[in-house]
């Protein structure tokens, strides 16, 4: 959101002010979500490639056959 837009609905530069914080707020929740997820992927794939389930960025899954073990 831009303080422009809010100043040209006509409102004060307090609630402009108010406005804006609440946006930050908002701005930086959703952030700090968006880094935890990505720090997620980060480990996830990470483990996948210690697994070996990642060669050259493509995964590969492996089949799983209980007659297998």
């Amino acid at each position: 959101m831009k303080r422009e837009f809010l100043e040209n609905l006509g409102l004060e530069k307090e609630m402009i002010d108010k406005i804006m914080d609440e946006n930050g707020k908002d701005i930086n929740a959703e952030k700090a979500k968006a880094t935890a997820k990505d720090d997620e992927i980060k480990a996830l794939k990470e483990q996948m490639e210690s697994l070996g389930l990642i060669f050259e960025k493509t995964c590969i899954f492996r089949c799983v056959c209980p007659d297998a073990y």
